[in-house]
């Protein structure tokens, strides 16, 4: 087992046990980490795969307190989005995406942090752009919680249905995901041996994430996204 491995399950750990908690920051931490360390390709297959299934399992656990109008709303402007997200992956820069999308993820944070919630109601346009944005930086990265929780924190009522439904939303565009990369032969025996190797240590991350999300109060949930939203988007500047 080589250094860069070890790294990548230490991160997924600590990924999970966040993404247990949060319900959607996991990928936004584990993933500009492994970039890093094993490349982007490799990277975004081992997300995908390995956050499936913490996904699956969490739903399992969780799917009774969600709200399926909204998840279904979101995944119906997030798809586009994807299948938008993935074309590009295949012919933009990669590196100058990584930039914006740490920049964006930054602003955001920031935003979840200092600003009102309920002072900033969306429109319905700014809701639609904000989705489908999510959806593209999601066939581009894994990683369209940084835009999603947007709106997420406006529509959903609480840390059990926010965690709940957004939970779903994962599970079925990873499906999406999943399915894209097995058709254009990024599924290799290389990194699927690695998302292998980092599924315990996610396994236990969800178990102790969970145990410590029911003793965060609302508000210490809610900063907590904003936190490490920060954080996550200061960890794409170093790709």
């Amino acid at each position: 087992m080589t250094t860069e491995l070890v790294l990548v399950i230490l991160i997924f750990f600590a990924a999970n046990l966040v993404n247990a908690i949060t319900g959607f920051a996991g990928v936004l931490l584990a993933m500009p980490p492994t970039i890093l360390l094993l490349g982007v390709d490799d990277a975004k297959v081992i997300c995908t795969a390995a956050y499936q299934i913490s996904c699956v399992i969490l739903a399992l656990m969780t799917w009774r307190q969600a709200n399926f109008k909204e998840t279904v709303r979101m995944a119906a402007l997030m798809i586009p989005g994807l299948c938008a997200g993935v074309a590009l992956y295949y012919t933009v820069n990669l590196d100058f995406l990584m930039l914006f999308y740490g920049i964006l993820i930054v602003v955001v944070a920031l935003r979840e942090l200092f600003l009102p919630k309920r002072d900033r109601p969306l429109s319905r346009l700014a809701a639609v752009c904000i989705l489908i944005g999510a959806g593209m930086m999601q066939g581009l990265f894994i990683s369209g919680g940084a835009l999603a929780v947007i709106y997420a924190l406006q529509k959903f009522r609480g840390k059990e249905e926010f965690r709940a439904s957004l939970t779903l939303l994962w599970v079925l565009l990873n499906t999406l995901m999943l399915g894209q990369e097995w058709a254009v032969g990024a599924l290799t025996a290389g990194n699927v041996t690695q998302a292998a190797a980092v599924i315990p240590a996610a396994l236990i991350g969800i178990w102790i994430g969970n145990k410590l999300m029911r003793r965060l109060s609302g508000a210490a949930f809610f900063r907590l996204a904003g936190i490490l939203l920060l954080i996550s988007g200061i960890s794409c500047f170093f790709k």
